[in-house]
């Protein structure tokens, strides 16, 4: 089974502002509850293949 990414974005990392509101709307109570301190983990974000895109883009 494959996870939903947080919010969709693009090939050259962009997403639109409506999906990261919709983010932060479904992250609000975790990231207010956790403790020590207020902070959300949000796993295999970025998708590890934009990743190594702009890591290549980097060393070229």
């Amino acid at each position: 089974m494959s996870r939903q990414p947080l919010f969709p974005m693009t090939r050259d990392l962009e997403c639109s502002i409506k999906g990261a509101a919709s983010a932060g709307e479904r992250l609000v109570d975790q990231y207010a509850s956790a403790e020590p301190f207020p902070h959300i983990v949000m796993d295999d974000f970025p998708d590890p293949s934009l990743l190594e895109r702009g890591a290549a883009k980097l060393h070229a």
